[in-house]
């Protein structure tokens, strides 16, 4: 019950509440203000120039059982080794009646993508669209290693996920920029 932790750095926070009127300690509120990602994989691995760019968000988490939540974020010049990927934003909402409602998006640096969809985890059932006009491939290019020198354009298309159980279908089309 009213726990805080707060790790501060000039006008960077990361915030960790939980309600002092609850004996639960619920809502327990997750706030990240301007907090560099490189501050952040620095302390995590030791690395601070794997990844870098500037996280906001905020979480809610109003219950465990049944599980209730909702948050969003957003990381501006999102660089993974060296290569900007883009602009990052997610938003979750969890609650027992609707299931698990996300979108994820990525914009600039050549991306226009978003990720959208549900999932019921009691009947294990996702219905998910994923719209690329276009996702930059630029950036992911030190997946393929030694492999390819450079590595360039975008998948454009629109994709269908659905998943019921063990069954998988997947509509849509794809193609490279």
């Amino acid at each position: 019950q009213g726990s805080n932790l707060e790790l501060h750095y000039n006008d960077q926070y990361i915030r960790l509440r939980a309600d002092e009127n609850q004996s639960s300690g619920y809502p327990l509120s997750l706030d990240i203000h301007e907090f560099s990602l490189g501050t952040l994989s620095a302390i995590a691995i030791g690395q601070s120039q794997l990844i870098s760019g500037t996280i906001n968000a905020d979480f809610r988490l109003q219950s465990q059982e049944p599980l209730a939540m909702e948050g969003q974020a957003r990381i501006d010049s999102f660089t993974l080794i060296g290569k900007t990927v883009g602009n990052l934003s997610s938003s979750i909402r969890q609650s027992p009646e609707s299931g698990m409602d996300f979108q994820v998006g990525i914009d600039q640096f050549g991306n226009n993508t978003q990720v959208k969809g549900n999932y019921q985890s009691s009947e294990s059932k996702l219905d998910m669209t994923v719209n690329m006009h276009p996702l930059n491939l630029s950036p992911f290019g030190f997946l393929l290693g030694e492999f390819v020198d450079s590595f360039s354009g975008g998948l454009v298309g629109d994709l269908r996920i659905q998943k019921m159980k063990d069954d998988l279908e997947l509509t849509g089309n794809v193609g490279l920029d």
